[in-house]
């Protein structure tokens, strides 16, 4: 980080849920080496593996990623639309951040709106890009005269 001239805190590293069902005792002490440096760190897929909620406290991570699997439902299965609130809840209750993933149509973004999810990604706010692709979309958005 130091050889970027970025500070710690602009780097979010993502584990998975899965990845960390091996040794959880071992990843929660790289976790929270990693957040004594600055770095935060996001895990990924949440709601896909086998962890316990123990282990979701004591893990040290700073975001969840709700997984598209869940949010690809929402606006259709009532089970699904309570799954993911519940993470939210869940989440915002042990003071993390949440991510959802896979968000493509305005229901969902609205849905996970007023379920205060913090973040969204997913076709809907844009698709993948090449590097030229998104510097290019950023010199077109500075030009791009400010709204009043």
């Amino acid at each position: 980080m130091t050889s970027h001239r970025l500070p710690p805190s602009a780097l979010e590293l993502e584990i998975t849920e899965t990845a960390t069902m091996d040794d959880p005792a071992a990843v929660a002490r790289v976790v929270k080496a990693l957040k004594r440096m600055g770095v935060t760190v996001a895990l990924d897929d949440f709601g896909t593996g086998q962890s316990s909620l123990s282990h979701l406290r004591h893990l040290g991570a700073t975001t969840v990623k709700v997984d598209r699997s869940f949010v690809s439902g929402i606006g259709d299965d009532a089970a699904d639309r309570s799954l993911v609130e519940g993470m939210i809840r869940l989440a915002h209750e042990l003071d993390l951040c949440v991510v959802a993933e896979g968000v493509e149509i305005e229901e969902q973004r609205v849905i996970l709106a007023d379920a205060q999810c913090d973040s969204l990604q997913g076709y809907l706010l844009g698709r993948p890009m090449s590097k030229a692709d998104l510097v290019a979309s950023i010199i077109r958005a500075s030009a791009q005269p400010e709204a009043a």
